[in-house]
């Protein structure tokens, strides 16, 4: 596997006819093979390529091929070869919604790190190599006409939300996302320095219209503008909590964080 490929275990059904090349995530690789749509492809890692239709995220898969995610759909990490429990993906409350992960989840799954007080009340400063080590650019293009062609997130999150958004890109509910205020800030939950740290700190956590789903404030009903509640459970199939669902007063509609304990 190439350098900058991010270890990824799991499965993606091609969309369209794709050459699968051999060496090199490049459009002039030889082709080692053409499959044709809904085939299903073994993936073993995630990582940049040759920049396609604005896209430069491309797979590796086995024998040293690679093929790109913008004829795929990447489907759930495969739990029987992921970390932790097999099958223990998420865990529920009671009525099915998926809880955040606690703080030593948090430091099991996606790592530890050393912080000090930031500048700015609430943030925090990330005092090691943890950020460098653990954080990648992600291109996504779904989140281009809302200013983000491209968000900082951690490589085990990767696979998680290109999924998602290739999801919510398939039920053509992209219209749905009229802003994003980011995904990696690191700070404290509420920005409330007596509290503990958010998953944001991670980078493992998305904003999305905050406009009309403040912090602390009942979530925009569904059909109203501003609305995520459509995207919901497609972001649930892939792992992430809703903070429309967290106990008021922390009511936190624009909020998904990635809950997945297999990673």
């Amino acid at each position: 596997m190439q350098q900058g490929f991010t270890p990824h275990t799991g499965w993606a059904t091609t969309t369209a006819r794709l050459n699968i090349r051999t060496g090199a995530p490049l459009t002039t690789a030889p082709v080692g093979r053409t499959v044709e749509s809904g085939a299903r492809l073994r993936v073993l890692g995630i990582g940049p390529g040759q920049r396609v239709g604005g896209n430069d995220t491309w797979y590796a898969g086995e024998a040293d091929c690679y093929f790109w995610s913008g004829a795929c759909r990447l489907d759930e990490l495969d739990p029987s070869s992921a970390s932790g429990t097999p099958g223990k993906m998420v865990r529920r409350r009671p009525d099915g919604s998926i809880l955040p992960l606690g703080d030593n989840d948090l430091k099991r799954v996606f790592g530890d790190f050393r912080w000090a007080p930031g500048a700015r009340r609430g943030a925090i400063r990330i005092l090691d190599g943890w950020a460098s080590a653990n954080l990648i650019k992600l291109r996504t293009p779904i989140l281009e006409p809302v200013g983000f062609p491209a968000v900082q997130v951690h490589a085990k999150a990767v696979a998680s939300l290109m999924a998602a958004f290739q999801d919510i890109e398939a039920a053509g509910l992209e219209n749905l996302i009229l802003s994003c205020a980011g995904t990696f800030v690191p700070r404290h939950k509420g920005w409330d320095p007596d509290r503990g740290l958010s998953s944001h700190s991670w980078g493992i956590a998305i904003d999305l219209n905050a406009q009309w789903n403040g912090y602390g404030v009942q979530p925009a009903p569904l059909g109203a503008k501003g609305s995520v509640r459509d995207l919901v459970p497609i972001l649930e199939r892939h792992g992430f909590a809703w903070g429309g669902y967290f106990s008021p007063p922390y009511e936190d509609g624009m909020h998904f964080e990635l809950a997945r304990l297999d990673l």
